[in-house]
């Protein structure tokens, strides 16, 4: 499949913000942005509890991006892990 657009997203440490609906997108690629040092990503079918411990950690010194397949049903959410807001980049593929 061919990438249908490009997206950016702020997210910040107050909530876990929507990214990607797997209703619509098939895959996705997400990327930090060099400007930001870190980020939490979960992968789930509603929004994570604001204590959740279910995600995965990217940081500017390991991990900078991901792709993956979707469920219809999975949803990508973003949450930053200190108070300055981080952004992100990415690609979407529809269904």
């Amino acid at each position: 499949m061919a990438v249908t657009n490009t997206f950016s997203a702020t997210a910040t440490s107050s909530a876990w913000t929507q990214i990607v609906d797997g209703t619509t997108i098939a895959s996705c690629g997400i990327q930090l942005d060099p400007t930001s040092t870190s980020v939490f990503l979960a992968v789930a079918q509603s929004t994570p509890a604001a204590t959740s411990d279910d995600f995965l950690h990217f940081d500017r010194q390991r991990d900078v991006s991901i792709s993956f397949p979707l469920n219809a049903t999975d949803k990508v959410y973003a949450r930053a892990p200190s108070a300055t807001s981080v952004k992100l980049r990415g690609y979407q593929v529809t269904r």
